[in-house]
């Protein structure tokens, strides 16, 4: 009888030190790191993930988002840079617009000191070609079947 005593005795100090060492749900230390965490930014992405523009003058329109520790999408100033700005320039609103016929640069965005992954734009020039032959047409033989 005194070993079962013992026992609960053991388990019930065991249950209480393994109590008193959790955080609780109002524990004010944790309770501000989730308050301060919730609206800042915790990244940042732009899409699409990759612009391609065919023609000097062209303007493609590019996405940018903040968002917060839980993935939420949260207000924020968000400034958008190109690496070429001679190349190709992005204004404050996301319009990507191509100074060159033949250039390319990386896009980022930027909110609350958090950069977004760096897109690849590319501008070229596309040009109808024609492939030379030396054949001035060509022909086509229907086949022949053997009787």
């Amino acid at each position: 009888m005194a070993g079962i005593r013992f026992v609960r005795l053991a388990l019930s100090l065991l249950v209480s030190v393994m109590l008193v060492g959790c955080p609780s749900d109002d524990d004010d230390s944790q309770s501000s790191t989730d308050n301060n965490s919730q609206g800042q930014v915790a990244r940042v992405v732009v899409t699409p993930s990759s612009a391609l523009l065919t023609q000097k003058g062209q303007t493609k329109s590019l996405s940018a988002k903040a968002y917060d520790a839980t993935g939420k999408v949260v207000a924020a100033d968000i400034s958008r840079t190109s690496t070429h700005t001679d190349q190709l320039n992005i204004d404050l609103v996301g319009n990507l617009s191509t100074l060159v016929e033949n250039g390319s640069a990386q896009i980022v965005a930027e909110a609350g000191g958090i950069r977004s992954a760096p897109i690849v734009a590319v501008a070229t020039s596309l040009r109808r070609t024609t492939v030379p032959s030396n054949r001035p047409y060509a022909t086509y033989r229907k086949p022949t079947v053997e009787k």
